[in-house]
């Protein structure tokens, strides 16, 4: 993500009167401004949903089969696979 010093681009979100005044106090309490308390969170959340997308969670059970898969020897479907890969990527 470029990081630019001009800020043209707006997002314009029409709230209630009760989410505005929620919003208006707790950007008070951090003394920002509404504009950069808004912000703020939104690229803060915007930044987790993008890592939690990124991320595979596994159960305990789901582990222990995964890391099974990872250490058997790869089946002849596999290697023919793997080598026809190969054979088209050089």
């Amino acid at each position: 993500m470029k990081s630019k010093n001009n800020k043209n681009d707006r997002i314009d979100v029409r709230v209630s009167s009760d989410v505005k005044q929620l919003i208006e106090k707790a950007a008070q309490y951090r003394g920002l401004s509404i504009s950069a308390f808004a912000t703020a969170v939104l690229v803060e959340n915007a930044k987790q949903v993008i890592e939690e997308s990124n991320t595979i969670s596994l159960s305990e059970g789901d582990q222990e089969i995964f890391i099974q898969a990872l250490d058997r020897a790869p089946g002849t479907s596999l290697l023919r696979a793997a080598k026809r890969y190969k054979s088209l990527n050089e």
